[in-house]
């Protein structure tokens, strides 16, 4: 499962799992926001339908 497979389903990836390339922008910080972004995206896609 890819890192953004697992912060859209709710999971956060701990950083030794992560690309060490990549983790400036997968940080615990910044998955917490792409959390939040992600399920406040998914919420405003079903009002637009």
């Amino acid at each position: 499962m890819s890192v953004l497979q697992s912060l859209d389903a709710g999971v956060p990836v701990e950083s030794g799992k992560i690309d060490p390339a990549l983790l400036p922008l997968f940080a615990p910080p910044v998955q917490r926001f792409l959390m939040s972004e992600l399920t406040v995206t998914r919420g405003a896609c079903w009002h637009t339908i």
